[in-house]
């Protein structure tokens, strides 16, 4: 009796009305995924473009700063202009990569600076032999009076000649040294105040980090640098300077830093709001803030602007000398003035100077290090913006569907007791996973092999071939992409899996594809958004075929579907993929972009034909910077790509050759 009672109650709490609303849910689930999926997808998009239409207003979230409380009284404009005629003409004695340190050094030291130099050497890490390229930083520290050292500022410039065809940076020199000597007459200052001039632009602003943080690089044996003579406090916020000219059209402001990393948004608000309250017009990529009657044009406006800050954070390049900053946890910005003449002048020098004044002023305010606004944020203009509690539900929108795909593998897998449907008795729960180990052990190789190639070049007699090290790199990577392509081929015992099986390993890739993408939005929200917003419909559709890969359908269908899987997969191949980028950055920065509709269709094929050419080009030589820069900034974009994406691309590769017994 006792047993019976006791199986009574196990069957209750199993047909338990609980019970059954799970499983009524896991069927609704199951049989809606498709519909739930798409739209999911579409309500992400949607959200997105309702929030470009509606962001949040920018706001000061640290009242210490008190920008209006700035007075600017910088009146020494014409002394930096009259300095930057001396620098123009001894700059013509020295070459490119060398500045005239000693007028510098001078000029600091008759003000009553304490200045110092810092020499730093750097080694190319790969290909042959080259001679070390040796440089010079020259700061200058200004003691504050009211406090102990503790806290400092940062304002940076790098050094350009006029002959750079970057442009040259002298006014921001100039206009340094006139702040500098203005500064040293007000007693006002709460901390210390760094003046430093760069050499080999983001090289030395490297070599001077490092040895100012006292932190080591496991790269530190290619960029060597003395130790600094002197300190000041700890590093609070940065300012560089890129002015090529006393009176340009707009200032632009630049933020974006290494790994996507941005500066605390109170940052930026603070340069708008003083330039703005002395008249300098501010853009952010190439766009003000500035509203019309029609709305359409003011979203195109705010989405052009967002787009364009996207995909420059997705490239975890930084945009200047800031972004070395940021990986310090050093908020920075760059103030950018293009010598670009303008029908209206409507900036000046003292203009300039004054809301340069005016933002130091206000950081010398700061009670304490900048923690009070954002960190991540999207802007859509220099006055909105969109915080990361908005843009993350666009992320969970937009990679909700392959978690539901995941769900739905696991429940035609399992049923809601966790037995097997099928009764399969020789299901290989490993085999399942073996795609995904061997797929990251590939990616952990081809990390490893092209920096171990690159740098023993000398050790394999390489010179004599004298092929640069872009090109090597780059047939390293071919030759590891058709190994990975064969690979299907060389597995052919394991090629064929149960339904169970292949379910499993779907539900495995579309896991590892979703933690991917999770992790990258935590640091890089743009890059995770450009690679959900291709991976994760084309997985979607990968996995509405799949319905096609039992060998009993029909045979010309599903070679239909495998072949549009194969040829997709190759078309988002990382190799294609940056290929494809690099094509579209071509046309986009083709000066006759605005004209090509009125180009003749004759002439069009030929059009892009040579951009397509100018991308082949160029696609091994940038694939070696993202490798130069892991070395020397510690850029996280090759780890990423060879680590975790590489491997998520090879599992879908695997699973397109898989056949379902």
């Amino acid at each position: 009796m006792y047993l019976e009672s006791q199986s009574e109650e196990r069957m209750s709490i199993l047909t338990s009305d609980d019970n059954n609303k799970a499983l009524t849910f896991i069927k609704k689930l199951v049989r809606f995924n498709v519909i739930i999926s798409l739209i999911s997808y579409l309500a992400g998009w949607s959200f997105f473009a309702y929030l470009i239409h509606e962001p949040q207003k920018t706001s000061f979230h640290d009242n210490s700063l008190l920008p209006g409380l700035a007075s600017r009284e910088f009146v020494a404009a014409n002394q930096a202009e009259r300095l930057v005629h001396q620098l123009t003409n001894l700059s013509a004695e020295f070459h490119e990569k060398y500045f005239p340190v000693k007028f510098l050094r001078k000029q600091f030291e008759d003000i009553g600076l304490e200045v110092y130099e810092h020499k730093f050497r750097f080694t190319y890490p790969f290909g042959y032999e080259k001679p070390a390229v040796e440089g010079l930083n020259l700061y200058a520290i200004f003691r504050a009076p009211r406090a102990a050292s503790t806290e400092s500022i940062v304002i940076s410039a790098p050094y350009r000649s006029p002959s750079n065809p970057n442009g040259s940076t002298l006014p921001s020199i100039a206009l340094m040294y006139s702040l500098a000597k203005f500064f040293k007459t007000k007693n006002y200052w709460a901390k210390d105040i760094i003046y430093l001039i760069s050499g080999n632009e983001l090289l030395g602003i490297q070599a001077w980090l490092q040895s100012y943080q006292g932190l080591e690089n496991r790269f530190d044996q290619y960029l060597q640098s003395d130790v600094l003579l002197a300190k000041a406090g700890a590093i609070q916020a940065a300012l560089n300077l890129e002015l090529q000219s006393f009176s340009p059209p707009y200032v632009q402001v630049k933020l974006e830093g290494l790994n996507g990393q941005l500066p605390n948004l109170d940052l930026f608000n603070v340069a708008v709001e003083l330039c703005n309250r002395e008249a300098v017009p501010v853009v952010y990529h190439g766009e003000s803030f500035y509203m019309t009657e029609n709305e359409w044009e003011n979203w195109k406006r705010k989405a052009r602007t967002m787009v364009s800050m996207m995909a420059t954070q997705a490239t975890m390049l930084p945009t200047g000398a800031h972004g070395l900053f940021q990986k310090y946890a050093i908020s920075a910005i760059t103030l950018e003035a293009s010598d670009r003449r303008a029908k209206y002048v409507m900036v000046n020098g003292l203009q300039l100077g004054r809301s340069i004044e005016g933002i130091v002023r206000s950081l010398n305010n700061m009670m304490e290090k900048f923690n009070r606004s954002f960190y991540f944020y999207l802007l859509a203009s220099t006055r909105r913006f969109i915080s990361i509690s908005s843009y993350m539900i666009v992320f969970g929108l937009l990679a909700l569907p392959l978690a539901c795909r995941s769900l739905f593998y696991y429940f035609q897998s399992y049923n809601s007791i966790g037995q097997h449907i099928t009764g399969d008795n020789n299901f290989d729960f490993w085999a399942s996973f073996k795609p995904c180990v061997l797929a990251h052990l590939f990616g952990l190789l081809a990390v490893g092999i092209v920096p171990l190639v690159l740098t023993r070049l000398n050790i394999f007699n390489m010179i004599m071939f004298d092929v640069p090290v872009a090109i090597l790199a780059y047939v390293i990577f071919i030759i590891l992409a058709i190994i990975s392509l064969n690979l299907p081929g060389l597995m052919t015992a394991h090629a064929k899996k149960s339904i169970n099986q292949y379910n499993l390993q779907s539900m495995v890739t579309l896991l590892n594809t979703l933690l991917l993408l999770t992790s990258i939005s935590l640091i890089n929200i743009s890059l995770a958004i450009a690679l959900a917003s291709i991976y994760v419909p084309l997985l979607s559709i990968f996995s509405i075929q799949d319905h096609h890969r039992s060998t009993k359908s029909s045979t010309l269908l599903r070679r239909i579907c495998n072949l549009f899987k194969t040829i997709t997969l190759l078309l988002i191949h990382p190799i294609t993929l940056h290929l494809i980028c690099l094509f579209g950055l071509s046309i986009w920065m083709d000066p006759d972009f605005k004209s090509l509709r009125k180009l003749p269709i004759n002439d069009l094929p030929l059009l892009l034909l040579k951009h397509l050419k100018r991308s082949f080009q160029s696609q091994p030589r940038t694939m070696m910077n993202f490798i130069e820069d892991w070395y020397l900034f510690d850029n996280w974009a090759f780890p990423i790509v060879s680590l975790f994406l590489y491997p998520v691309w090879l599992q879908l590769w695997f699973q397109s050759f898989t056949i379902v017994i």
